[in-house]
């Protein structure tokens, strides 16, 4: 039974009683209810969280002592060499290897944190906020670290993994463990004590701070060796080194034996930094304790360095040591990829998954263990008449309070910047998508696509939003053959691995709507980008979407949107295989197909079956009305993309179109848009990822889809106000400078 003068069951009814009636609808679920109902642990509200710390408490009530004297501070009073002396050490040993519960009044408070947290608490200095007593401005200094229930439960999931037989489990349940973070709650800290601490109790252990650029994890063993200078200096747990380097200590000691052979005894344990900048195939020695990967959103081949790694502390499917891969949002670059790969896939890589409760949906699926913003946020405000704090003096998150703060902030940057606004939302993230945004060189709405991939992603939605089959020729017209028995393969990935099978398949979201027997004109479009006939082998599939236009919205037929998918390179039917299947998507929609004609063997095709008429003409009036001087004769039929003007138009036309409102969600209150109704997962992961530099083959099909709704049913009257896109297009980094009438008019 938990002692309720320590801490209470903080249960969601009571979580609701401490927040205000005024804020209750402007903060999402996951202030309201417990933020860690995917775990084992009760979520607990920390009356007197001080009894955790009762060595660090002994040590600052010393150094307060012994201002202005000559003596120095000490953990005990007890005098060095005394029974009293070794039997406080002997038990504060104890408790950094088995944990510690507090006990009220000679009886057991009902709460035990890990040894590790202990350790953590008691005997690391960190570098946090103090207020200095003589000009009374906040300062950093070195100081113990505060309780907080964020640390509590990161600390238990850890033991949990690690030492799974603690738990009643068995050495199978052994597990490492990923987590992605909001920035500056701590995690480098507390990795550095974990390290010491494995070095310090345990030994022959091996500790590896891993990184893939050095300054990273040299930042970490920084720490690591700051926390051994206090240990050293003011505890019983100090080891001579026979190893003392920047990047590496090792404990121990030399003797020469009986042979005059110099030997090392001791604990012989180790900690190390292994950077991967220029190879992920730099792990190799004996196994490792512990690997920890420093920030892992800025590993650019962080899936090899893995897997190359998994030796250290794999030994065929036993664990013999953990992995912690860790990432901080805000630090997230294009090598984002494979963190947020092994954070939504942790089980196929040997680390803990969780229920993913983060996300605004309404299947979850799993991910790596996740710290928020609200977890850890300094703030304060008066909410009818009361004085309200985001972090209480006792270490709970006021997550309700700390959210509102958070969305206060949010209101103030949205709209100016996009840049600094996506920067805000990794930087201090709410979900898992927001801290994966990457903000660096993206056109498209990074963080309004990031949501709906992880929406689609739960419990692999995606799977099901459409069918998948084939158009056969059959009496005359063409008809549709569902694959129900699993037999094709439709590529669902982004990036394409190009070793496995590329076939492809059509996926159909929606049939065609028939007006009195037949599906009137240009209810549907085609866009269609085709691979170039000189790239065999190469990297480059053909990517068709089918598009309904809002030609019989005011009928209830609904808004444009995207109700066929046809992605692939057949083998070995090869370009006329494809463009076989694509005239049938053409007739089975009653469609005109856009087609980029700059490669591929579309027209010649077409031609050869006599089905010109399936084919659009070049957008006249949408490439005129930015490139008046565009030449473009000699061109029948599709468009060209060949020069970054050209894709300019596009990509603002598809900007707009993602943009559109299509109605408000009833539970959240916001805007829905085009982003909302996307069904195709890798064509989501391409617009995140796109830029002008790489192969975007599903980007550009969407783009011959929406200038050919412009054509034929949008005109576009430009404004004279900025485009949203002005940011990126100004950006002499990204594109060469261009006059006022260029970056507005003629892209």
């Amino acid at each position: 039974m938990i002692n309720e003068q320590v801490a209470i069951e903080w249960t969601e009814d009571l979580i609701l009683q401490d927040v205000p009636k005024s804020v209750r609808k402007s903060v999402s679920e996951m202030s309201l209810k417990n933020p860690v109902r995917n775990t084992q642990w009760k979520y607990l509200k920390f009356k007197d969280s001080s009894v955790f710390s009762p060595a660090a408490n002994d040590f600052n009530r010393s150094v307060k002592a012994c201002e202005g004297t000559h003596l120095t501070p000490t953990y005990t009073n007890a005098i060095e060499g005394t029974v009293q002396y070794n039997e406080y050490w002997s038990v504060q040993k104890r408790r950094c290897l088995e944990g510690y519960e507090p006990e009220i009044n000679g009886i057991p408070c009902g709460i035990k944190i890990t040894g590790e947290h202990y350790f953590y608490l008691n005997f690391t200095r960190i570098m946090k906020y103090n207020i200095d007593k003589n000009t009374g401005e906040e300062v950093k200094k070195l100081d113990f670290p505060d309780f907080c229930s964020m640390d509590y439960y990161w600390f238990l999931e850890l033991e949990k993994n690690e030492n799974p037989q603690k738990y009643g489990l068995t050495s199978k349940d052994k597990k490492g463990m990923i987590c992605a973070k909001a920035r500056r709650k701590g995690f480098s800290f507390k990795n550095a004590a974990g390290a010491l601490w494995k070095y310090t109790f345990f030994k022959e252990s091996y500790v590896i701070i891993a990184s893939y650029l050095a300054d990273h994890a040299q930042a970490t063993m920084n720490m690591v060796l700051e926390m051994s200078n206090f240990l050293n200096e003011n505890t019983e747990f100090r080891h001579a080194r026979v190893i003392d380097r920047q990047d590496e200590i090792k404990s121990g000691y030399k003797e020469k034996n009986a042979n005059g052979i110099e030997i090392i005894k001791g604990y012989k344990s180790s900690i190390k930094i292994m950077t991967f900048k220029n190879s992920a195939f730099k792990s190799a020695g004996k196994s490792a304790t512990r690997m920890i990967f420093e920030e892992a959103g800025l590993f650019e081949n962080l899936k090899m360095a893995y897997t190359i790694s998994e030796p250290l502390f794999r030994d065929g499917d036993k664990m013999i040591g953990i992995p912690i891969i860790f990432g901080t949002g805000g630090d997230m670059s294009s090598a984002t990829k494979d963190f947020s790969d092994m954070f939504y896939n942790p089980k196929q890589y040997g680390l803990a998954e969780y229920d993913n409760i983060y996300e605004k949906t309404d299947i979850n699926g799993k991910c790596g263990w996740f710290v928020d913003e609200m977890w850890y946020r300094r703030s304060e405000a008066v909410i009818e008449d009361v004085l309200y704090d985001g972090m209480d003096d006792q270490g709970n998150a006021n997550r309700w309070m700390a959210e509102w703060n958070l969305d206060l902030e949010r209101s103030a940057k949205r709209g100016s910047d996009k840049k600094a606004y996506n920067a805000l939302l990794t930087q201090k993230c709410k979900t898992p998508s927001e801290a994966f945004l990457i903000t660096e060189g993206n056109i498209f709405q990074t963080a309004e696509l990031y949501a709906r991939l992880s929406k689609l992603k739960s419990d692999d939605t995606y799977k099901y939003l459409g069918q998948v089959g084939q158009l056969v020729d059959k009496e005359g017209r063409v008809w549709w053959e569902p694959d129900l028995q699993g037999v094709l393969r439709p590529i669902m990935e982004y990036p394409t691995n190009h070793k496995s099978d590329t076939e492809g398949a059509i996926i159909i979201y929606e049939h065609p709507v028939e007006i009195s027997g037949s599906i009137p004109e240009d209810l549907y479009i085609i866009g269609h980008d085709p691979w170039g006939i000189d790239s065999d082998g190469g990297k480059s599939l053909g990517a068709t979407y089918v598009l309904k236009t809002k030609k019989l919205a005011l009928q209830g037929y609904g808004h444009d949107e995207i109700v066929a998918e046809y992605v692939g390179r057949p083998d070995p039917g090869g370009m006329e295989e494809y463009n076989y299947n694509l005239e049938k998507l053409a007739l089975y929609y009653n469609a005109k197909i856009n087609f980029e004609n700059d490669r591929g063997e579309v027209r010649p095709f077409f031609t050869k079956r006599k089905r010109l008429d399936l084919l659009c003409p070049p957008p006249y009036v949408t490439i005129q009305r930015h490139l008046p001087t565009s030449n473009m004769a000699g061109r029948k039929f599709g468009y060209s993309m060949g020069n970054d003007k050209l894709k300019q138009i596009g990509e603002q036309y598809v900007y707009d179109w993602l943009s559109e409102k299509r109605g408000v969600d009833e539970k959240t209150g916001l805007d829905l848009t085009n982003i909302d109704y996307l069904t195709s997962k890798p064509l989501i992961e391409e617009l995140i990822s796109y830029n002008r530099k790489g192969n975007f083959d599903r980007v550009m099909a969407l783009i011959g889809c929406i200038i050919r709704l412009e054509e034929i049913h949008n005109p576009y009257t430009k404004e004279e106000d900025k485009h949203p896109l002005g940011f990126l297009f100004e950006n002499e980094n990204l594109f060469k400078k261009r006059n006022r009438e260029d970056l507005l008019y003629t892209y």
